[in-house]
């Protein structure tokens, strides 16, 4: 982008409007081609959506040059001043040449970037349509005598109590309230781990994150059984859905979909030559108030509706496991207009506008999840379809002093909301008091489906539950693990009872090798916001939960498996990166 500013400036110096107007014209019709490559990844029905979409492009784009060009001549004064400072003994026409020179130059490199740049753009898409329309367009058929589908929606980074039916004070999720009011709704949830990679793999396999071992350069075991491959050996088409880079098929996340959508995470020559205009735009845009561009905005749930609702057409009329993956409202929180505008305010403190911002993507995200009920309704299959919404963790916002997730396993990282929809129309409205957990998904499915499995599992099913068969039932034990393999520390967490909370964390001494363990001891049904830390009032209670904790430990160190080793995978740390991870 420095290299266009400098051209820019160059023609405005020289008075050369007609050669501004091309080159802001080359850059419109550049973005005009770039979304007319995405047509063939629209379903029929969306085309309009993309035009529109085009259009705001080319008007947040189009802000840039004319911004350069009103400074730009400015610098250029600056910068031929200064050489006139630096070679004070050289004549006015030798400096002239040196700045005509080093614009010449920058001009060689603008017409190679572009070559570059637009060329893999062109050669990439045209590969990539090739590749998704041949991976999408196999023909598979289902060969269960099941006529039932199953889809699991997860939500990145979503925190329970930020749902209307958990309690929440703003209006964030009226079609996800109504939803709940559908079907059984859980109210104390919990994830095995608080991040993405580790607790989607527990999610799937209903293994412990210590057992599967999944983390930044580790992808799931091969020797791990999926709930997809457990379904799709009993002939249901499976079909995934994901914007999260954590959980790509390099980290071996596909196992056991005949369909993994993750096309949009691929890695791309262009998008890194290309790499300075997103920021650059949606800085502009963030400026002067107006909607950003969709350069880089591969997690919108608008996209990620179109590419599902395509695939839904064409498979309608099979029997299907789909587990979607959506990223709003994970980090950055960028909303579009007007949900952007919805709860923000410029008078509150900063925490309060990223809250707002926060919610204004959960807002966003709920009329996409009606607009895909919706969908499953006009295609006829809403009514025989369990759909369970979930998931895979929650959202600090300086709790206990951290943002975002990965960080700590308080509630705000690892409550998360689970309600499952499925065809019983007396559970309808049901909310379940007793504390449930990630992995007990992959068992509730297996159970409700019949399916016969001598797969272990660590989770059980909720089935009896969602039936009302368990009353008095003793709580299970919760386990929760925070490891990250680039951090300094490592905690694990314990719920007992469904109200006594044990924690205890490895953190790094201050300038000495080793680590120290902290460890905190709360009571949920007194303190929910975990401030009061009873470890040294309740010796013996902690005790039995330290060593409960241990045990647990011991337990998944017999079970761990081998992962699948990915290492240091350049585009995959970047888009991690991207999102806060490393």
């Amino acid at each position: 982008m420095i290299a266009f500013a400098f051209l820019i400036i160059h023609l405005a110096r020289k008075r050369k409007a007609l050669y501004v107007c091309l080159l802001v014209a080359a850059i419109m019709v550049y973005i005009v081609i770039r979304g007319l490559l995405r047509l063939p990844f629209y379903s029929a029905h969306s085309v309009g959506q993309l035009a529109q979409e085009i259009i705001e492009d080319v008007l947040s784009a189009s802000l840039v040059p004319f911004l350069i060009g009103a400074f730009g001549f400015l610098w250029y004064r600056f910068f031929y001043a200064a050489l006139r400072a630096l070679f004070v003994r050289l004549k006015k026409g030798v400096v002239v040449v040196l700045a005509q020179a080093f614009m010449a130059f920058v001009c060689a490199l603008i017409i190679v970037q572009c070559a570059i740049g637009v060329g893999s753009l062109l050669w990439e898409h045209i590969t990539l349509i090739s590749q998704y329309r041949k991976e999408m367009d196999r023909s598979v058929v289902s060969n269960t005598q099941q006529d039932v589908n199953v889809i699991v929606v997860l939500v990145d980074a979503l925190r329970a109590d930020h749902l209307g039916c958990y309690g929440y004070g703003r209006p964030v999720s009226p079609s996800l309230d109504a939803f709940a009011q559908e079907g059984v709704r859980f109210e104390r949830c919990y994830a095995q781990a608080s991040w993405t990679s580790p607790s989607v793999a527990s999610l799937l396999t209903s293994l412990y994150p210590s057992m599967h071992n999944v983390s930044y350069f580790h992808g799931l075991p091969h020797e791990a059984i999926t709930l997809a491959e457990l379904l799709q050996k009993q002939g249901f088409v499976t079909y995934c859905y994901l914007a999260n880079p954590a959980i790509r098929s390099i980290y071996n996340f596909n196992q056991g979909f005949d369909f993994f959508d993750d096309y949009l995470m691929r890695a791309s020559a262009s998008r890194a030559v290309f790499r300075s205009l997103p920021k650059v735009f949606r800085m502009v845009a963030r400026i002067l108030g107006v909607r950003g561009t969709k350069w880089e905005d591969n997690d919108s749930a608008s996209i990620a509706n179109k590419r599902i609702f395509s695939w839904l057409e064409t498979h309608k009329d099979q029997n299907f496991f789909m587990y979607l993956h959506y990223m709003d409202p994970h980090s950055p929180y960028a909303a579009p207009y007007p949900y952007n505008m919805m709860f923000y305010s410029l008078k509150e403190k900063e925490i309060a506008q990223s809250v707002a911002r926060y919610d204004s993507e959960i807002r966003f995200f709920d009329d996409c999840f009606k607009e895909f009920l919706e969908k499953l309704k006009v295609l006829g299959i809403y009514e025989k379809t369990i759909i369970i919404f979930v998931s895979d963790h929650g959202e600090a916002f300086l709790e206990h002093g951290q943002r975002e997730h990965g960080n700590t396993v308080y509630e705000e990282e690892v409550w998360v909301p689970l309600m499952v929809k499925y065809n019983n129309r007396a559970a309808q409205g049901k909310v379940i008091a007793a504390p449930v957990r990630l992995i007990d998904v992959m068992p509730t499915i297996v159970d409700l489906l019949g399916v016969k499995t001598s797969n272990a599992m660590e989770g059980r099913s909720l089935v009896p539950f969602l039936q009302g068969e368990k009353t008095g039932v003793p709580a299970p034990d919760v386990f929760i693990e925070k490891t990250l393999e680039l951090g300094a520390s490592v905690s694990s967490g314990m719920i007992e009872e469904g109200k006594w909370k044990y924690i205890v964390s490895k953190l790094p001494v201050a300038g000495k090798s080793g680590e120290q363990e902290k460890e905190e001891l709360f009571d949920l049904s007194l303190d929910p916001q975990e401030l009061k830390n009873l470890a040294a009032e309740k010796p013996e209670r902690l005790r039995h939960m330290r060593q409960s904790v241990r045990r647990y430990q011991e337990y998944c160190g017999q079970k761990a498996m081998k992962p699948h080793v990915v290492g240091k995978h350049f585009e995959a740390m970047e888009q991690l990166q991207s999102l806060g991870y490393l």
